[in-house]
């Protein structure tokens, strides 16, 4: 091959190679990930003393169609948990991340804090709890005793065992503490911003899709949940670099006060209405070039090193 030749198969090759890694550093992806895919999850816990033990032993809430939502610090707790699985984009960069559910029934507008269990690789065999958590049989680590009877699930991640009507540990920023109760935020879990029930003091019609974002500024009641632009997807960064926990990420979703009288269900990945699963919505950035990129450069330097030894004969 005349040195000419080869000098244009090089150049073709580096300009190639050139042009696919910039398409590759560039190609962000818009992602909407539900807790119906893969390993994905969605139930409420439930920490009540006006229900039957049956109910503090799981049964039922993982399977239903709509999970439910109340604050009252009294007796009548219930928490949304979800948990997507998000295995397949480790090793990317995520960013503009942000949650929606759609109402299934609202009767307040009121601010929903969104946290995100941060201790990422926690696994306790000794009481089955990890981000592995079982969808039909997770409740609170002490209550299958309490109650006296028996548990064959696993615990939420993040929780021990608990008075009726509260969460320990409890969720709070520090600033709007969840119970009523002031306490520094929990070392497991991180708030990520938060959505409000409805607008103008009412709430939400049934079907609507609420989306969380960084600072909310309710227009009722409470004081505005507020966390930085870029919280939510740290929290999902963090935990894809971790690899204990298999790219499951756990949320868990509550107002940000009391309220005996307010009560909220979203639907879960189980409703046969058409409405949308609860969603995690992000941009994923891949961190490394593509194959094809990376094998093209490796031909355009090899072009000049056989350019190199050309001229130097």
């Amino acid at each position: 091959m005349s040195t000419a030749k080869l000098k244009s198969l090089v150049m073709a090759a580096a300009f190639a190679a050139a042009g696919l890694g910039a398409a590759g550093a560039a190609q962000a992806t818009a992602v909407s990930v539900t807790t119906a895919v893969g390993n994905g999850a969605d139930t409420y816990l439930i920490n009540d003393t006006g229900t039957s033990s049956t109910v503090f032993a799981g049964a039922g809430q993982g399977g239903a169609a709509k999970m439910e939502l109340r604050n009252d610090s009294a007796v009548r707790m219930r928490m949304p948990l979800l948990r997507f699985d998000l295995s397949a984009y480790a090793g990317d960069t995520i960013s503009n991340a942000s949650l929606s559910v759609t109402v299934a029934g609202a009767n307040r507008d009121r601010v929903v804090a969104v946290y995100g269990f941060t201790n990422y690789a926690y696994t306790n065999p000794t009481t089955s709890q990890s981000f592995d958590w079982s969808e039909a049989n997770t409740i609170y680590p002490g209550w299958a005793a309490a109650e006296g009877v028996a548990s064959s699930g696993s615990y939420a991640p993040g929780f021990i065992a608990a008075a009726a009507g509260t969460y320990s540990p409890a969720l709070s920023n520090g600033n709007n503490p969840v119970n009523g109760v002031s306490s520094a935020a929990s070392a497991n879990w991180a708030l990520l911003g938060g959505f409000e029930t409805g607008s103008g003091g009412a709430a939400s019609a049934v079907g609507s899709t609420l989306t969380s974002s960084a600072v909310v500024v309710p227009t009722v009641g409470v004081p505005g949940v507020s966390a930085s632009s870029t919280a939510f997807a740290n929290f999902l960064n963090g935990a894809l670099a971790n690899p204990g926990d298999n790219g499951l990420v756990t949320l868990a979703l509550m107002t940000t006060s009391p309220d005996p009288n307010a009560d909220y269900y979203f639907y879960t990945k189980e409703n046969t209405s058409g409405a949308a699963f609860p969603t995690l919505t992000f941009t994923a950035t891949p961190a490394v070039p593509e194959p094809a990129t990376l094998g093209l450069f490796a031909v355009a330097g090899l072009g000049l090193l056989l350019l190199r030894k050309r001229k130097t004969a």
